[in-house]
This record gives C-alpha cells, sequence and structure tokens, in this order.
C-alpha cells in the first residue's frame, strides 16, 4: 500500500541441507523440504510513530532420518512485532522496541529406537515416541537505533536479549550489532 498501511504477503518454498531443520537423511537426500507463508503488517501512528508486525506459518517435510523412524512432517512458525517513533534524537532517525519468537518447529513427531536390556544376553530394540517441537520457545527482547550520517550513508545498532535461548529453558543469551549501511 502507499497510504499509512502496508501489507506483505509472501510464500517461500525451500530446501534446507540440514543446518536450519537440522535433519539430515539417509535416502541420498539431506535436509527437508519447507513451505510457508509470510504475512507482514507495517502501520504508521500518527506523526512519527509506527508499527510493525510479521509472521510465518510452515511446514517442513522432513524425509528419511538416520536414528529415528515414522517422523511426521513438521509444523513451524516464527512471530514478530515492533514499534517505535521516527525523529527521536534527531532528523531522519529512527528508534525501536521489539519482541520476536524465532523460527521454531511447533508440532511434530518422531519414533527414537532405543536399546533395551532383555533376558537374553541380546540387545532389543524398543520406539520411544519424540515430540519434535520444543517445550520453551525462545523470546527476543530488542532495541534498535538507525540514524542518517550522510547522503547514502546510515548508522545501525540493535541489541537483543533473548531468553529460552536455542528453545532450551532458563537458557539466556544477549547480543549487540554495530553496523554503516552504504548506498551508492
Amino acid at each position: 500500500g502507499d497510504g499509512p498501511t502496508k501489507v506483505a504477503l509472501g510464500l517461500k518454498l525451500a530446501h534446507d541441507q540440514g543446518s536450519v531443520m537440522g535433519f539430515g537423511g539417509t535416502d541420498g537426500q539431506s535436509g527437508a523440504d519447507l513451505v510457508s507463508v509470510q504475512l507482514g503488517l507495517a502501520q504508521d501512528l500518527g506523526q512519527s510513530g509506527f508499527l510493525t508486525m510479521g509472521a510465518e506459518f510452515g511446514l517442513a517435510s522432513l524425509g528419511t532420518q538416520a536414528a529415528l523412524s515414522n517422523v511426521s512432517a513438521a509444523g513451524f512458525n516464527s512471530v514478530s512485532v515492533s514499534f517505535g517513533n521516527r525523529e527521536v534524537f534527531a532528523r531522519g532517525d529512527k528508534l525501536a522496541f521489539g519482541v520476536s519468537m524465532p523460527i521454531a518447529v511447533t508440532s511434530g513427531h518422531a519414533d527414537l529406537a532405543i536399546p533395551v536390556s532383555g533376558r537374553s544376553s541380546r540387545e532389543a530394540f524398543s520406539p520411544v515416541n519424540l515430540d519434535l517441537s520444543p517445550a520453551d520457545r525462545q523470546v527476543d527482547m530488542s532495541i534498535s537505533y538507525q540514524r542518517p550520517l550522510a547522503p547514502g550513508l546510515e548508522l545501525a545498532v540493535e541489541l537483543v536479549h533473548a531468553e529460552n535461548y536455542g528453545n532450551r529453558a532458563g537458557q539466556r543469551d544477549t547480543a549487540g550489532a554495530l553496523a554503516l549501511k552504504f548506498e551508492f
């Protein structure tokens, strides 16, 4: 849209080489096939305020796995919201605060064969059902600042704090970035 509201819609078709979803196959295929829908909304609020929201919802076909059997498709999603103001400290600058849940598996299951001791000296294997979705989702809180320094040159600073980092309960991480953006 050209007015104060902008809407974005996207479709993603991808093949993961095993680094995003973390699954590698035994059938000569590595990784997962993914399909997702991306939604975005940007809204101007009054004179200099703004609100942005984004979400992604998708499915991944995980294929045949080395250690797992009966692997289902995995549902995944991400969501983010940020709000802020323009021209807070200087002309053309932008200060924003955001909260997001980065992409994570939200549904899916598989069986893992684990060895169990039997009455005989031979080992037996028993399937254990695994839920592929994490019990605790990562939540990121961020603050960012952008400011033009000269025509075609912009300074960007961002600080992000993550709770349940890596979708592991109680893990925390904080990171910062300082960047100069050149346009020519």
